[in-house]
């Protein structure tokens, strides 16, 4: 593979670094997203780039390496997304809209995110783990808190607990790519397509925001659902 056109001039060493580091997570982002799989061969990585495979250990120390390089790649805009739609002039609710849209093409953008977090939390060092829920978590902890807090005060959502959300919208997003090969065989899925995806976003919130809005209306229907199911089971 040819490299990218450069400058006139003679690059700097620093330059050539930086240059085949980002053109090796590059190719872990590209084999990952085409596989559906965090579990991408070191080799195969490599030979997408052209380079040898020796300087991923060189630039990252082994695979583990570029694999947290990788996740912490997306930190920044990650963050960036999260503080500016908690400084909007909007209701939590609105916030909350935005938000499951949002994370929901993320995952279409990053899929495999989820998964590679979690393996480095489970198998990375302490230290390691410690810096990454850090970077990639809390933010997202803090985010859901601080719109709970919102709520509160402006009464748009009614109270829930910070982590149901975590668990529910995180989840929700994770399961359409980490279960693809449950939605092969069950539903004939063959790749979450840009329809797809904006589908899904629609559902997704229709089915996050309609729970959490506060009218009394609907938790009287939500009650006589129960009531009746109740009834239900015991004939």
């Amino acid at each position: 593979m040819t490299s990218p056109s450069r400058k006139k001039g003679r690059p700097r060493k620093d330059d050539d670094r930086a240059e085949a580091r980002e053109r090796l997570l590059d190719a872990a982002h590209e084999l990952m997203c085409e596989r559906s799989t965090i579990d991408v061969p070191v080799n195969e990585i490599a030979v997408r780039t052209g380079l040898n495979v020796a300087l991923i250990n060189y630039y990252f120390g082994g695979k583990d390496g570029l694999l947290q390089h990788l996740a912490m790649r997306h930190r920044a805009g990650y963050a960036n997304a999260l503080e500016s739609l908690l400084k909007a002039a909007l209701t939590a609710e609105q916030k909350l809209t935005l938000h499951v849209r949002g994370i929901v093409r993320a995952f279409r953008r990053v899929p495999y995110l989820q998964r590679l977090l979690h393996k480095i939390l489970r198998d990375s060092s302490e230290e390691e783990a410690r810096a990454c829920g850090a970077a990639m978590i809390r933010p997202l902890g803090a985010f859901y808190k601080q719109i709970v807090a919102q709520s509160e005060t402006d009464g748009s959502l009614r109270a829930v607990d910070p982590m149901h959300l975590y668990i529910t919208i995180v989840g929700a997003c994770d399961f359409l790519y980490s279960g693809s090969a449950s939605l092969s065989y069950g539903f004939g899925l063959q790749d979450v397509d840009d329809d797809l995806s904006e589908n899904y976003a629609n559902h997704l919130v229709e089915i996050v925001m309609r729970g959490l809005r506060p009218h009394t209306h609907d938790m009287k229907q939500g009650q006589g659902v129960i009531a009746g199911t109740r009834e239900y089971v015991r004939d």
